[in-house]
């Protein structure tokens, strides 16, 4: 389920029956007892629990040795509950695509339900590694709080890859499936480690935007290098590593518009340092670009 990012959320954790009830026949107790004496003991429960639980913590590490003292932790962590530092609210800002539910998933309040024996460390190791969440900042909020402000990858393009639309960002991360509809608005690209390098590609065909204007697919041929599939033709093969400078020599002015013209040609190769060869449609023999008509460099 996905939620709005324009507020932080606030979650508040249960309190068992029991809790309850004691605290109920407590507040009954502290009636039968003289004002100051009621606070006096608290503040002194309070603070030795909380003594007691940021030394266990120190101990840890904050929860980093966890396993080689666990009996220790969980009574820590359960003084510490009962000193008012159990884990009762939790805010959540700053994301719109990451379901809730994933994140609390992360966070393993389960096996941690005091501030003092939360580990944010591992936490945000473990939100960080949800598909759409670039950076997560969490901090402690005494007594008894956590927020956590979310930072989200943007999508870059569609990766058709083993049959399925799949959403990336720049580096290639595997975002989601891509909703219907939505590769209209991103490039698409497809083939053998086309994700992690369609970057660098993207970058240079955005150099010459009425290139660009045409692109209908880029597909990474045999993980090395590039064909550009251009909407009414022609299908443009780059070479390994020398995109950038093809795509120069593609656009010049000198050399013709009509090489692009998809009516006339199936498909122009940049792939030889020193010529253009053309593909022309009805089965017409390859024949290099003259050098009348343009004079790429080597």
């Amino acid at each position: 389920m996905q939620h709005s990012a324009s507020a932080p959320r606030l979650w508040r954790t249960s309190v068992a029956p029991e809790q309850g009830a004691a605290t109920a026949a407590g507040a009954a107790l502290a009636q039968k007892r003289p004002a100051p004496r009621r606070h006096t003991v608290r503040l002194t429960a309070f603070t030795t629990a909380l003594s007691g639980a940021l030394a266990f913590a120190a101990m840890t590490h904050w929860g980093a040795d966890a396993r080689q003292v666990r009996p220790v932790l969980d009574e820590a962590d359960r003084i510490a509950e009962l000193a008012g530092l159990g884990v009762r609210q939790v805010f959540l800002s700053g994301h719109r695509m990451t379901a809730d539910s994933d994140i609390f998933d992360a966070l393993d309040l389960s096996n941690a339900r005091s501030l003092l024996r939360f580990d944010s460390l591992a936490a945000r190791a473990r939100i960080e590694r949800l598909p759409w969440v670039e950076t997560a900042a969490i901090t402690r909020i005494f007594p008894d709080s956590i927020s956590i402000e979310i930072a989200e990858r943007r999508p870059f393009a569609v990766w058709h890859r083993s049959g399925r639309d799949l959403l990336i960002d720049a580096t290639g991360r595997i975002l989601s499936l891509a909703p219907p509809g939505i590769g209209a608005e991103l490039p698409r690209i497809s083939g053998e480690r086309a994700g992690t390098e369609a970057a660098g590609l993207l970058a240079a065909v955005e150099q010459h935007p009425a290139l660009a204007a045409r692109i209908q697919e880029a597909v990474r041929v045999a993980g090395r290098r590039w064909t550009l599939r251009l909407t009414g033709g022609p299908e443009i093969h780059l070479p390994a590593g020398r995109e950038a400078e093809a795509l120069e020599l593609l656009t010049a002015e000198r050399v013709p518009s009509q090489l692009l013209d998809g009516r006339r040609h199936a498909a122009v190769d940049l792939r030889a340092p020193d010529r253009i060869v053309l593909r022309p449609k009805h089965d017409l023999e390859k024949q290099p670009l003259s050098g009348r008509n343009a004079e790429p460099s080597g």
